[in-house]
């Protein structure tokens, strides 16, 4: 299940990112949706929520990857939780690739390995 769920997020994710490239950026992050997932979450989830959802409204999309990166790393996150992490991410990373020119490489990396970190791979190290 996690390999198919991981193949779903690369492929989409490419595809987002393939078809992307070069053009203005229309994309927007669906935050209301990340709320609704952590509004009945524990105290260590919505203080996640809270702060992911501030780094994103404030555009630093780094802050928000390692803020969730904690909290998965914890092993506290419920399936719903993941879930819509997951979808945060996927968007989070379009718009990265998106603005090219406002994201690091860095920030692009850690959004990708937070992307696989949510599906159970674990992260290539060098």
């Amino acid at each position: 299940m996690k390999r198919i769920l991981f193949s779903l997020v690369f492929t989409v994710g490419m595809a987002l990112v393939l078809t992307g490239c070069g053009g203005s950026s229309s994309s927007s992050v669906n935050i209301t949706a990340f709320e609704q997932a952590f509004q009945s979450a524990s105290v260590d989830a919505k203080s996640t929520a809270t702060a992911v959802v501030s780094a994103v409204k404030s555009s630093n999309l780094g802050v928000a990857a390692d803020a969730m990166e904690k909290f998965v790393k914890t092993g506290k996150a419920t399936p719903e939780e993941t879930s819509a992490m997951s979808a945060l991410v996927i968007d989070l990373q379009v718009i990265a690739y998106e603005q090219n020119e406002k994201y690091s490489d860095d920030v692009r990396n850690k959004l990708s390995e937070l992307s696989g970190l949510l599906v159970g791979s674990a992260p290539i190290t060098r």
